[in-house]
């Protein structure tokens, strides 16, 4: 009776391994856009720009960091997908080649049968357009990442 109220074993599977796909995409993009500000030898989203240094400096690594530590501690993969996706849609989030955003969906399109893998990235300026990102992300449910959404 009990497994007919949280769902079954294969649901809560599903759900534990988006969590860990989910949580290895959003270290690796923060390890990646820290590399990157670093000037160490790794990733690379092309040459930056006069200003780019500044306009991601600490602050922007703060803020990085404090999203993903945010979406980290969720337990549900509802709410975990809800808050990656808010920090995609907003409307201060920059799609610039070398802000977080860049670095995070670098990451979230490898994630196999995701709404996100399905986003693509210029090839020749390294840059997500805000508005197919946004139009991918209001899909209906059922093409959600999220096992628990899946119909």
């Amino acid at each position: 009776m009990r497994s007919e109220l949280v769902g079954s074993d294969k649901d809560n599977d599903a759900d534990r391994k988006f969590l860990n796909d989910l949580g290895l995409a959003l270290t690796t993009a923060l390890e990646n856009y820290q590399s990157w500000y670093n000037k160490e030898e790794g990733y690379f989203r092309g040459d930056p720009g006069f200003f780019s240094r500044l306009r991601h400096g600490k602050s922007g690594q703060k803020q990085a960091q404090e999203f993903i530590t945010s979406v980290l501690k969720e337990e549900d993969s509802f709410h975990a997908e809800t808050l990656v996706n808010a920090f995609l849609s907003a409307a201060k989030t920059p799609y610039d080649r070398h802000s977080f955003a860049s670095f995070l969906l670098d990451e979230l399109k490898k994630i196999e049968d995701s709404r996100w893998s399905e986003i693509d990235c210029d090839p020749k300026s390294r840059c997500y357009d805000k508005p197919a990102v946004i139009d991918c992300l209001e899909r209906p449910p059922s093409v959600s990442l999220s096992p628990s959404l899946r119909i």
